[in-house]
């Protein structure tokens, strides 16, 4: 108890100092105390993203493993609206390989791949279960070993460009741009190679990959077996948005639906307190708020270009319904009080000489 009565007047003077505080200062303090907040929650936020990486490097070396094909990946795009994954794959040098050379022919599996994938023609790009339809590419390996270090020697690379499909199952059912930020999707990328002389199956490994999506996370799927038994190499891939581009969508759906509802809370005031002067500023807020929503669906990051996301729905579309809400208020009740204003009749001034006669009767 005594505790209590002992604060009990340090609280009154508190409070008095408050309320003798000058509105200026106080704004001031109340805008130091809110950029402190903000500044502490977005300090953590900043670290923890920043701390991480915000894509990664797609996830398919498999260093360790001795085979004669070893291969570099380079992920080169990943495009959600064309549903394809891109990537660049390079055959590195190999001594173990180079000492008994071989023709070797690498296979990628046609109903995997895109149909502007390099390397499918009209023909090749048919959907079929057939087996060994055409190799992808084609190493000499007599050729390649004796020309190795040569200034004229061709790249020995190749491209694939995979389809992309919708992620679904009994936990994961994202797999539209529908639930953009949360879409999620995968891809399947199986290889093999060939000894077209012996038909004998050639072992292949990733050694080492590079190379990221602004946007987007890849991950490897590791419920599913890498190394084949014929040596090939089968991976499935999982794609989502980063957690940067998550917090950024909530982040502008969350400020949109902030300034959607002060612009609420201004109109119901401008329809209650009817005293209060409406300032100009007031009217034209809400009709560049209603554009500039507009403009924050277009740049939010790896957004569909339709509309018709869950975002829309539930961020942007009421956002827009509640802004035209409140300018269609304001319009009316300034309409109405000016109206008002010019119906009302202003008071009748005395004439000069009844003015004159009141002067001299005073005098």
């Amino acid at each position: 108890m005594s505790n209590n009565n002992g604060n009990a007047p340090l609280l009154k003077r508190m409070t008095a100092k408050w309320n003798n505080t000058s509105g200026r200062l106080r704004l001031l303090l109340l805008t130091i105390v809110s950029l402190g907040l903000l500044f502490c929650i977005i300090c953590p936020v900043a670290v923890y993203l920043l701390s991480r990486n915000v894509s990664y490097a797609i996830p398919l070396a498999d260093a360790g493993t001795s085979t004669p094909i070893q291969l570099a990946g380079q992920l080169l795009d990943v495009n959600i609206g064309a549903r394809t994954l891109s990537m660049e794959w390079y055959i590195l040098p190999n001594d173990t390989f180079c000492s008994s050379p071989q023709m070797v022919d690498i296979y990628l599996d046609r109903n995997l791949l895109d149909s502007s994938s390099p390397g499918l023609g009209n023909d090749d790009s048919t959907v079929s279960n057939t087996v060994l339809q055409s190799p992808t590419f084609s190493l000499n390996g007599t050729e390649w070993c004796t020309n190795r270090g040569h200034p004229h020697e061709n790249v020995v690379r190749f491209r694939s460009i995979w389809k992309l499909n919708d992620e679904f199952g009994a936990t994961k059912a994202r797999g539209s741009p529908l639930y953009y930020p949360y879409d999620e999707y995968f891809a399947q990328v199986y290889m093999y190679a060939v000894n077209p002389t012996t038909n004998a199956s050639v072992g292949l490994s990733v050694e080492q990959t590079w190379g990221v999506v602004m946007d987007l996370d890849i991950s490897l799927d590791k419920g599913h077996p890498i190394n084949t038994m014929d040596g090939g190499l089968f991976y499935v891939l999982d794609i989502s948005r980063s957690r940067a581009v998550k917090l950024a969508v909530l982040i502008l759906v969350i400020s949109c639906w902030a300034a959607s509802v002060a612009f609420l809370a201004i109109s119901i005031a401008c329809f209650i307190y009817k005293s209060e002067e409406i300032l100009k500023d007031v009217l034209v807020l809400p009709i560049a708020a209603l554009f500039s929503f507009l403009q924050v669906r277009s740049v939010m990051p790896g957004s569909p270009p339709t509309f018709g996301t869950m975002i829309d729905f539930f961020g942007i579309l009421p956002n827009l319904i509640i802004i035209s809400f409140s300018s269609v208020v304001v319009l009316f009740v300034v309409l109405y009080r000016r109206s008002r204003m010019e119906d009302t009749p202003a008071p009748a001034e005395d004439p000069p000489e009844k003015s004159a006669k009141m002067e001299s009767s005073t005098d």
